[in-house]
C-alpha cells in the first residue's frame, strides 16, 4: 500500500518522509481507497511494459475512492467558506493520489473534474499556509527565541504539488482556468519549495506562470482587436538565482535546466507561434533532447512529460525518431509518455500533410482531448 510514497516523495530531502501520509491512509477512506489504486497500478507495471491490463489495473479501487470522496465531501454551495483544515487535508490527498492514477493511465479522462474540485477548496490550505507566514513575519524581537513553525508538513507538500499541476496544466493546455495569482505569490515567498517536490526550481515555475498570463492578455487583446507586442521580451536567465543546495551533481539541476529550456520555447510560441525556423525554438529543442537522452535515469522522463511533449511537437525531422525512442525503453510504464508520443506524431502528421503549424494545445483541441501532461 505504502510504496505509493516513493513515487510522491522522490525528490524530498532524507528525514521529510511521509508520516503524515501514513496517518491520513489509515483514517480516511477515500484516501485509502485512492492510495490502492495508484500502488496497484504501479504493480501491475513492475515486471511487465504498459498494456491493456497495467491501464486497467487498480479501477475497482479507484472508483471505491471516489465515491467515498464525493460523500465525505461538502455541497458545494459551501465550499468557498472556510473548511476544518484537517478535513481539507483529507480530501486533498485523495485528489492527489486520484490525479495521479489518472497520469499514469493515460490522463485522458477525470483529471479535469478532480483538479478543478480542488481548486474550489485549495484557499484552505493557501490561508494555512500565508497566515504561518504572516505570523512568523510578525513576531517581535523579544519573541524570536520561540520561532513560530511552519505548518503542518502534508500543507506544504500538497499546495506544492497543486501549485505545480496548475501552473503546468494551464501552460499545456493553454488555458487560463488554473491561473491563480495566489501561486506565483507562494513561489516567490518561498513559501513553496518546488524543487524538492519536482526537482524544478521556483524561478522557472513562476517564469512559466507569468508566460500564461501573457498567453491570457495577448488572446484577450486579439479578440478585442487591439493587440501590439511591439518590442515585449522575456529574458530568463534574470530569474535564474543559483540556489545554494542546487549542485550541478544534483538532479534537480538538470530538471531545472529543462524546465528552463521549454519555458523558452513556450514563450516563443506565444509571442510568434509554434515555427521550427525560430532561432530560440531550434536551439531550445535541440539542447531539450540531449538533456531527455542524458537523464541519469531513463524512468525520470515521467517526471517532465510535458517538458517532453511541447519540445517535441517542434522537433525538426532529424531529431524525431530520438524522442519515439525515449518512451520504447521497457522501464517507461507511465502512460502519459505514450500519450505526449502520440500528440507529437500528430503534429508530425500534419505538418508533412498539410503543411500547417501546430502546437500542443492545438492539436488537443483537434483531436477533442485534454491530457494531463505531469
Amino acid at each position: 500500500m505504502f510504496s505509493t510514497c516513493i513515487v510522491l516523495f522522490i525528490f524530498l530531502p532524507l528525514g521529510k518522509g511521509g508520516g503524515w501520509l501514513r496517518s491520513i491512509l489509515k483514517r480516511v477512506n477515500s484516501a485509502y481507497h485512492a492510495a490502492l489504486a495508484l500502488s496497484k497500478y504501479h504493480h501491475s507495471t513492475l515486471t511487465q511494459h504498459v498494456n491493456a491490463y497495467s491501464v486497467g489495473a487498480g479501477a475497482g479501487y479507484y472508483d471505491l475512492a471516489l465515491q467515498e470522496l464525493q460523500t465525505s465531501l461538502p455541497r458545494p454551495s459551501v465550499w468557498t467558506e472556510n473548511l476544518d483544515l484537517t478535513h481539507s487535508i483529507g480530501v486533498f490527498t485523495t485528489i492527489l493520489h486520484l490525479l495521479f492514477y489518472e497520469s499514469c493511465s493515460g490522463g485522458k479522462h477525470n483529471w479535469q473534474i478532480h483538479l478543478g474540485g480542488a481548486n474550489a477548496l485549495l484557499q484552505s490550505l493557501v490561508q494555512a499556509q500565508m497566515g504561518s507566514a504572516i505570523a512568523r513575519k510578525d513576531q517581535t524581537k523579544e519573541h524570536q527565541d520561540r520561532a513560530i513553525p511552519h505548518p503542518d508538513t502534508s500543507t506544504a507538500f500538497l499546495l506544492g504539488f497543486f501549485v505545480h499541476m496548475h501552473i503546468i496544466t494551464g501552460a499545456s493546455t493553454r488555458s487560463s482556468q488554473f491561473l491563480i495569482s495566489d501561486h506565483k505569490v507562494l513561489l516567490e515567498t518561498g513559501e513553496v519549495n518546488l524543487a524538492d517536490l519536482t526537482g524544478c526550481s521556483n524561478w522557472v515555475m513562476i517564469a512559466i506562470f507569468e508566460i500564461s498570463s501573457l498567453d491570457k492578455w495577448k488572446k484577450e487583446e486579439e479578440d478585442a482587436h487591439r493587440l501590439s507586442l511591439g518590442d515585449i521580451e522575456f529574458d530568463l536567465s534574470k530569474g535564474a538565482p543559483v540556489d545554494a543546495h542546487l549542485r550541478p551533481e544534483s538532479i534537480k539541476t538538470e530538471i531545472t535546466r529543462i524546465f528552463a529550456l521549454s519555458a523558452i520555447i513556450y514563450l516563443r510560441v506565444v509571442i510568434s507561434g509554434p515555427y521550427l525556423d525560430i532561432p530560440d525554438i531550434k536551439r531550445s529543442v535541440s539542447k531539450i533532447s540531449d538533456a531527455l537522452q542524458s537523464l541519469p535515469e531513463p524512468k525520470l522522463l515521467q517526471h517532465v512529460v510535458w517538458l517532453y511533449c511541447i519540445s517535441g511537437c517542434l522537433a525538426a525531422d532529424g531529431q524525431q525518431k530520438v524522442l519515439r525512442e525515449l518512451v520504447s525503453l521497457p522501464r517507461i510504464t507511465h502512460r502519459t509518455c505514450l500519450e505526449a508520443l502520440s500528440l507529437m506524431e500528430e503534429c508530425w502528421r500534419l505538418r508533412r500533410t498539410e503543411s500547417s503549424n501546430h502546437d500542443w494545445a492545438s492539436i488537443m483541441e483537434r483531436c477533442g482531448q485534454h491530457s494531463l501532461l505531469i
